[in-house]
């Protein structure tokens, strides 16, 4: 029988979880005045942001950042597109409109 063995996390492991790893950025001495200053202030806003505001538009918004926007040349495209489709339709429901009328004039009012 072969004796158990613990083998070691491999390199690659060991430097994903040091990614993860968030290091806080240097601050200067006004930056952390200002905060010791507004500290009052900001920690009711967040108890507010956090208990009032529902997750939905917090989950919303975060959404809105990662979503990819479309370019110039892109969007020209998409928005001639639905002019198109916004003519065409109304084309398409005046002819049955006056169809419907014409129809009804002669059916009803026998004109």
């Amino acid at each position: 029988m072969k004796p158990l063995v613990r083998r070691r996390k491999s390199k690659t492991t060991l430097d994903n979880a040091a990614t993860k790893v968030k290091r806080k950025k240097p601050q200067s001495k006004a930056t952390k005045l200002l905060l010791k200053v507004l500290r009052p202030v900001i920690n009711p806003l967040k108890w507010i942001f956090k208990k009032l505001v529902p997750k939905y538009f917090v989950n919303s918004f975060n959404e809105l950042r990662n979503v990819t926007w479309p370019n110039r040349k892109e969007s020209r495209r998409l928005t001639t597109a639905v002019i198109i489709f916004a003519v065409v339709l109304s084309l398409l429901v005046t002819l049955v409109d006056l169809g419907l009328d014409k129809v009804f004039k002669k059916v009803i009012l026998k004109q």
